[in-house]
């Protein structure tokens, strides 16, 4: 007789709910996965999903009944469960708390996130057009008003870096699809994984703006926005990114930017060695590197086979250790 799948229970917002669901599938060749039914009695046998410590409150009471939780902390680089973890509480991070045994790390989420979430605009993806639509030096997207952010928009205006570049800056009311008003943390109005080939066609680099810049590497959807849609691109994030990404067998334009800037441990160091290699931009044949990226991004079986030996196996182990 096959054995049983283990049953997942997901309680409020996770990486298996709205607007994840589209992870659903691939969790279900190996896991019996369910809503969280406050009219339903569960024992021992379920393990609770969780991202918040609102929706632990609803199941915390089935810790005393043998339930083991897995804490989902993979879209931020902090943990966003104020968990005290104990042998029947799982974590899941991108990346950070390299010393605590109750958690696992999978700094390739985004990767996976990106590639099953957005599957359907592969088609329309040119991964590198004809040289002579290039109209424009850089594509940047800033949406929020955060650290380093208006630093860096100062120093591209001061070197009319800004001139010649297609861009956005969401908390100033500007969007490559026009005007937009109210926009913040709280109000985003304009989709953050919104494609326009024409942006990349006329662009040559993508500027990549990533959520944080201090020490600790956390790879998002912005610096996978350029991998995906088939473009060369520069960084302003963690130091280590651009190393982190070779690790994982994708290339980062060595031929384009010196990759100095990348071991800078120091901020102000990294960002100015950032604007010193946009200014001495100059463009060389990247086609090759670009269509590598392209294929392995949108690889679907490597995908699936990261993602069952660094997301599916870890989970699957911490639920067969207590069953």
């Amino acid at each position: 007789m096959p054995q049983e799948k283990p049953k997942l229970v997901c309680v409020g917002d996770n990486f298996l709910t709205c607007p994840a669901d589209h992870h659903l599938p691939y969790f279900k060749r190996y896991f019996h996965v369910t809503n969280f039914n406050p009219q339903q009695d569960y024992d021992k046998s379920h393990t609770f999903i969780y991202k918040y410590d609102k929706d632990l409150k609803h199941v915390a009471h089935y810790k005393n009944k043998g339930c083991l939780f897995i804490a989902d902390g993979l879209w931020e680089k902090t943990f966003l469960c104020d968990t005290n973890f104990n042998d029947k509480t799982l974590g899941l991070i991108n990346n950070g708390y390299q010393d605590n045994a109750s958690i696992v790390q999978v700094p390739k989420w985004f990767w996976f996130e990106e590639h099953i979430g957005q599957k359907q605009k592969k088609m329309q993806i040119e991964s590198w057009p004809h040289q002579h639509l290039k109209e424009k030096d850089f594509l940047m997207q800033v949406g929020i008003d955060k650290w380093p952010r208006p630093l860096l928009i100062e120093k591209l205006e001061q070197n009319k870096l800004l001139d010649n570049s297609l861009y956005s800056i969401l908390y100033q009311g500007r969007a490559l699809e026009g005007e937009i008003k109210g926009y913040s943390n709280s109000n985003k109005n304009i989709l953050q994984r919104n494609y326009k080939s024409e942006w990349y066609n006329k662009t040559y680099y993508t500027m990549v703006v990533e959520s944080t810049c201090d020490h600790g590497t956390f790879i998002t959807e912005k610096t996978f926005k350029p991998i995906m849609y088939g473009h060369p691109f520069i960084v302003l994030g963690n130091p280590g990114i651009m190393s982190q990404l070779e690790s994982w067998g994708f290339m980062t334009f060595n031929n384009l930017f010196d990759q100095k800037y990348d071991s800078m441990m120091d901020f102000d160091k990294r960002f100015t060695e950032i604007i010193k290699q946009m200014n001495h931009f100059e463009y060389q044949d990247c086609k090759l590197a670009v269509e590598h990226n392209f294929k392995r991004f949108w690889d679907s079986n490597l995908v699936e086979n990261l993602m069952k030996k660094e997301l599916i196996d870890p989970v699957l182990n911490f639920i067969s250790n207590y069953r």
